[in-house]
């Protein structure tokens, strides 16, 4: 029985490790492509042009607006999935300022301008790796803390 735990054991550590290593190649590739100018850096400029960026990509049908349902199909092709911690409207709630259930290009750059200064921890306008690296363990403890009131309801 106890070689079974351990084989089992073992396997969840490699499946992790796995995950993690996809993950990060996968931040580091992100990274890459948005330090455009290789400095190691993310200025407020490469930050918002990534931003413009993700803009047009969910704006599927190209009214300038995005809805839950555009975010979910952009999810659904990037294999997102429900992983990554709030559900297409939830995302859209947070950025939709007016309330009218969706997205325009404005609100959606003040929310990515808002992302910027959450990470942009030292105040310098540019975001270094680990002040990114910060950002997320900050947001996962977020997701975990938020799992946890959700169980115990």
């Amino acid at each position: 029985m106890n070689q079974i735990k351990n084989h089992s054991l073992r396997a969840l550590s490699v499946i992790g490790a796995l995950a993690l290593s996809g993950t990060a190649l996968a931040n580091e590739e992100k990274w890459e492509k948005m330090d455009s100018n290789q400095d190691g850096m993310i200025s407020a400029q490469e930050h918002s042009a990534a931003a413009d960026g993700k803009f047009q990509k969910l704006d599927a049908d190209g009214d300038g607006r995005i809805t839950a349902a555009e975010v979910g199909a952009a999810h659904a092709r990037m294999d997102k999935g429900e992983g990554h911690g709030k559900s297409p409207e939830e995302m859209i709630q947070k950025m939709d300022t007016d309330g009218d259930g969706v997205v325009t290009v404005q609100e959606h750059a003040a929310a990515a301008q808002e992302k910027m200064r959450e990470a942009d921890t030292d105040g310098d306008g540019n975001i270094s790796q680990s002040e990114l690296e910060a950002k997320k363990e900050r947001k996962d403890s977020e997701h975990m803390r938020d799992d946890h009131m959700r169980d115990d309801r």
